[in-house]
């Protein structure tokens, strides 16, 4: 049998055909899919860069008001509204991620520690409310991704100090974008300049009354050994500060054993009432607990871990910038 060659003219199988189309039909398909990948990487990276810009915003913010913006208090409160409060700091395309669509925002409130003179809380934003992907954080801003859907997860927790302060954990899941917003520093800066520039100046002062006072009659200055009064009998003090029948005037290390009425009950709320600071502010730290009665004119907060005693409490030190 003679075996006869295709003619160059004779043009291409069925099959050939078919396989060119594959392959083709395979090519266009990866482009796509590079191309589709490469876009949503830019919009990732624009979205990152956006993100970075809200933030500083959102940080500065809480260095001047000890808050957060918006209103949200729990994810499924949600909406694709930013908090109204950003718009005049921000260019409208800042309020959306790379993909067109609103950043959601997050975050959690809580209550201070009752106040014990007279049962007061106030609600606050819990700067350490959330873990989000493992750090703690005080808010979270959140891009659905490409696909505008709801993919990261999240589980309710009971707060324990130190080591599991957060109300809430949430995990990125598909291709959503979680951004925690830390303020440790800025909350660490807080404390200090409240600390150091205030209470500490109002504790001093009110111990330079014992720098020149004959407290007990006997001819010794600058005494601090004033016998407590019992009960509420004479506590300081009203209509001045020498009511106590026992020595006159009462330092501060006999105030706290006192246990007189509201609001002079503790050093720090004798120190809040009669030099009217204002309560909220100075009463708690950033974390919503009571500074800590040191003894003389000393005060501290249990610092970020919320319990103290350990490395993290936060002092009374020049805070970075020093005093207002």
């Amino acid at each position: 049998m003679v075996r006869r060659d295709r003619s160059p003219s004779s043009g291409f199988t069925l099959l050939e055909i078919l396989l060119s189309t594959v392959v083709l039909g395979i090519i266009l398909i990866a482009v796509a899919m590079m191309t589709r990948s490469c876009t949503n990487m830019t919009k990732a990276l624009e979205t990152n860069r956006r993100i970075e810009k809200i933030k500083t915003y959102y940080i500065d913010y809480y260095k001047e008001n000890e808050g957060m913006f918006g209103t949200a208090n729990d994810d499924s409160q949600i909406t694709n509204e930013f908090p109204k409060d950003m718009h005049k700091y921000l260019e409208g395309k800042l309020r959306m991620d790379g993909w067109g669509e609103f950043f959601r925002y997050y975050y959690r409130t809580k209550q201070t520690d009752l106040n014990p003179q007279d049962t007061r809380v106030y609600e606050i934003t819990d700067i350490a409310g959330l873990l989000v992907d493992g750090t703690i954080a005080a808010g979270v801003l959140i891009s659905y991704g490409p696909n505008h859907l709801k993919d990261y997860t999240s589980q309710t927790n009971t707060p324990s100090f130190p080591d599991r302060p957060w109300q809430v954990s949430l995990q990125t899941r598909g291709d959503d974008m979680l951004f925690p917003i830390v303020v440790v520093e800025e909350a660490i800066n807080i404390a200090k300049t409240e600390l150091y520039c205030v209470l500490r100046v109002r504790l001093n002062s009110y111990n330079n009354f014992f720098s020149s006072t004959d407290n007990d009659g006997d001819g010794v200055l600058n005494e601090d050994g004033c016998v407590p009064a019992l009960g509420s009998v004479g506590c300081p003090p009203s209509g001045g500060f020498i009511n106590d029948p026992n020595c006159g005037w009462a330092t501060l290390n006999n105030i706290a054993s006192y246990g007189c009425p509201p609001p002079r009950t503790f050093p720090l709320g004798f120190i809040i009432a009669n030099y009217g600071l204002n309560d909220r502010k100075y009463r708690y730290d950033p974390w919503g607990h009571e500074y800590i009665w040191q003894g003389s004119a000393s005060m501290r907060s249990g610092g970020p871990n919320q319990a103290a005693g350990d490395i993290d409490d936060v002092t009374s030190q020049l805070p970075e910038g020093g005093c207002p």
